[in-house]
This record gives C-alpha cells, sequence and structure tokens, in this order.
C-alpha cells in the first residue's frame, strides 16, 4: 500500500515538471492565439525597475535647471493672469515657446496638455511631437500623459507633483503617477521620454494653494485617501532626542568634572591648613619637649646677676664696661623673649656675658686693696639683692613661659577657624 502511495506521488510530481517546461517553451513575447492566455510584458529592466526614474533638479547642470526654470516662469505668469491653475506650454527643439493652454472648466476632459497639442496641431499642422517639450505647472495625469505618449513628446517637465495635489492640497485626480504610463510607452513604440520632476516647485505649490479644510466649493476638490506617513519627521524626532540625551550626558559630565575639580579644591585647602596645623603643633611640641630650654634662660639669668653685681663695684671707675655690660643684658633679654630662637640667643648672651665677666674679673683684680674695706658692706647688700632678684626671676620666667603658651595657642586657634570658616 505505501508503496502504490509513493509511485503515485512521484508520477504526480513528474507531470507537474512536464507541464512547466511546456509552458515556458510556450511562452513567447509576441501576439496570443485565441487558445492562449495573455498576459502584459514586464516592464523593461534598463530603467532600473519597473518604471521610468523621474530627474530631479539636483541632477540637472546649472545651464539645464536655468533653461527649464525659464520656461517654467512662463507657463506660471500665463497661470497667474489668466487665473487658472493648470497651464501647460511647448517649447520647439530651438527652445521657442511654440503654443500654451489652460484648462477648460467648460470640458471636463480639455485638460491643458491635451489644449496645447491641439492648438500646436492646429496652427502648425503638427501630428506627432518628436525632440519637443511640454512644461506644465502640475504633472500630467494618467489622461494627459497617455495624450503625451501618443504624441511622442521627447521630454516632460512639471512643478507640483500629483502626490502633493492630491493628498496635501485634496485636488482631485487618478492617484496614477505619470511614470507609470510613461513607462508604458512600448505599446505605442515610445520608451525614451525623459521626465523632469520638481521645477519652480515652491512656486507652483504656493500658486495652487490647497482646498483641505476649505469651504469653497470647485470642481478641482477633492476628499483624498492617501496613507499619510513622514519617515523623515520621524527620524528628525528621533535625532532631536538623541541630541537631547548626549546635551544631559554632556551635562551630566560637566557637573561630574565640577564637583570633582570643588572636591580637589576642597582637599587642597585642607591640606594645606592641615600642614599649617602640623607646623604650628611640631613647634609647641619641639617648646615643651626642650629640656634644655629652662637650663638656657636660667644660665641668661646668672650671667646678668654677675653683671650687676661687678656693675655696682666699678661704677665710679669703669663706666664703659658698664656700657658694654648693659648691652650684653639687652642681647641677653632679647635671647629669652624670643618665639623658636633661644638657642642661638642664649648662646650669643652667654658669651657675651663671658667676656664681659672676664674683663671684670681683671679690673678687680686691679682694685682689690681699694674694694676691700666695703666688702662685708657690698656681701651684706648683695644676699638682700639676690633675694630679691631670685623672686623677681622666678616671677618673669613664669610669666614668660605664659606668654609664650598664650601666643601659640593663640595662633593655633586663628588657623583653626580659618580652615573651619573655609
Amino acid at each position: 500500500m505505501k508503496k502504490q502511495i509513493f509511485f503515485i506521488i512521484l508520477l504526480f510530481t513528474f507531470l507537474f515538471f512536464i507541464n512547466n517546461i511546456e509552458s515556458k517553451n510556450n511562452s513567447v513575447l509576441g501576439n496570443c492565439e485565441k487558445n492562449q492566455t495573455a498576459k502584459y510584458k514586464k516592464i523593461s529592466s534598463k530603467y532600473g525597475n519597473e518604471e521610468i526614474k523621474e530627474i530631479t533638479t539636483n541632477q540637472l547642470s546649472k545651464d539645464q535647471l536655468e533653461k527649464h526654470e525659464m520656461f517654467m516662469k512662463i507657463a506660471l505668469e500665463i497661470a497667474i493672469k489668466s487665473k487658472v491653475k493648470f497651464v501647460s506650454i511647448i517649447v520647439s527643439p530651438d527652445d521657442r515657446v511654440l503654443c500654451s493652454g489652460i484648462f477648460s472648466k467648460e470640458n471636463a476632459i480639455l485638460h491643458s496638455e491635451l489644449v496645447a497639442i491641439t492648438n500646436c496641431s492646429s496652427s502648425h499642422k503638427m501630428v506627432t511631437f518628436e525632440n519637443h517639450t511640454i512644461y506644465s505647472t502640475a504633472e500630467p495625469d494618467s489622461l494627459s500623459s497617455s495624450a503625451i505618449v501618443w504624441a511622442r513628446f521627447k521630454q516632460v517637465v512639471y512643478g507640483s507633483s500629483i502626490k502633493h495635489l492630491y493628498c496635501n492640497a485634496c485636488f482631485s485626480s487618478l492617484p496614477i503617477d505619470s511614470t507609470y504610463i510613461f513607462s508604458r510607452g512600448y505599446g505605442i513604440g515610445v520608451e525614451n521620454i525623459q521626465l523632469v520632476a520638481g521645477v519652480l516647485q515652491d512656486q507652483t505649490d504656493a500658486n495652487f494653494g490647497s482646498y483641505c479644510n476649505s469651504s469653497i466649493s470647485s470642481v478641482y476638490k477633492t476628499n483624498p485617501q492617501c496613507k499619510c506617513k513622514n519617515p523623515k519627521l520621524s527620524k528628525e524626532n528621533t535625532n532631536n532626542n538623541d541630541d537631547g540625551d548626549d546635551d544631559n550626558k554632556n551635562h551630566h559630565r560637566r557637573h561630574s568634572q565640577n564637583n570633582e575639580i570643588d572636591v580637589d579644591t576642597k582637599n587642597e585647602r585642607n591640606q594645606h591648613h592641615h600642614d599649617k596645623d602640623d607646623s604650628i603643633d611640631n613647634f609647641f611640641d619641639e617648646i615643651k619637649s626642650d629640656d634644655d630650654f629652662d637650663k638656657r634662660i636660667e644660665s641668661g639669668k646668672q650671667a646678668e646677676k654677675s653683671k650687676n653685681k661687678e656693675k655696682k663695684k666699678h661704677h665710679s671707675h669703669h663706666h664703659s664696661h658698664t656700657s658694654k655690660d648693659g648691652r650684653s643684658r639687652t642681647s641677653t633679654s632679647t635671647s629669652i623673649s624670643g618665639n623658636g630662637h633661644a638657642t642661638a640667643s642664649a648662646s650669643a648672651s652667654s658669651s657675651s656675658s663671658s667676656t664681659s665677666f672676664s674683663h671684670s674679673s681683671s679690673s678687680n683684680d686691679h682694685h682689690h686693696k681699694k674694694d676691700k674695706s666695703n666688702k662685708n658692706k657690698d656681701n651684706k647688700e648683695k644676699g638682700d639683692k639676690k633675694d630679691k632678684k631670685d623672686k623677681k626671676e622666678k616671677k618673669d620666667k613664669k610669666k614668660d613661659k605664659k606668654d609664650k603658651s598664650t601666643s601659640v595657642e593663640e595662633e593655633i586657634n586663628t588657623l583653626k577657624v580659618e580652615k573651619n570658616s573655609i
């Protein structure tokens, strides 16, 4: 049973292929017999597709465009003066305007192209128009296109397209592009018609106007049935959205960069003031941890005591030495009150005090006999003065340390206030 079914399927397949081969062999271009099925041939592929390609204005040379615009302006002037929207003119191969035609409202089939052809046929005794050009303010409809093919024009130039007039301006028309008719001119032996589209289109569109959303009653007016898509607008909107996204991204990127710069600036400022605080704290710690600081101050005090003692002993005989001792005391006082420079100043004052003390000792030997009688009295006075000086020195020492600590702490507080304000 299965074998029988298989052979039946194989037989039908074989017969199908045989029928197709015979059909292909019997399909030829030319006249058909009565028993044959007739179909139109496909549009010639030499135009690139099934229809004639329009020539747009940007494909024309400068001279060609100027020539076509000049003749289209003539047709527009006739339309404006006669107050008729559809106008056609016929131009000879030597660029002369032979005839013109305007749409007749009294006869529905007398379109401007047909009127121009009729006028030239009558005045110039012409049946066909090989090598001639016809200009029309609007693209020829199916009726006018057929007439142009029959008249064998070489070139057709128009302003406003059927699609614009029907879909955008609500003008009544058969929705058939002229390329559909011109591409089928092979039926009467015409296959080389050139079609130039959109010459002075802005001006012709403005001259036609629009009947859409208008209450005017006219033979031209209709309610079009068009699929209204606008991919260019959608693409532009998409591009605009993309531009908006890029702006947002750039804004966000700039905002982030500004934030990073602000953070870096703040960090630099904070680090700068932190370094200041550290340097001041280190200086203050050095003063506190300096074990020899009090010893240097005490050494300067002792040197000052010795100089004061020698000053009183030899005041009457050694006035010049007293002046040196005064300068030494000034140097020592300056070294004690200086911030952070106590070591150098104290060393200098100690050196000066030692020099003065050596000089005073030599003078003391020279006047030993004279001062012996006053020794006991001076010793008593020295003891009293020493006690007073010791008390005063202790008081001054505490005061100096307190003033030094206060000045450093004030400077630290000032810097901290500046840091907080920033």
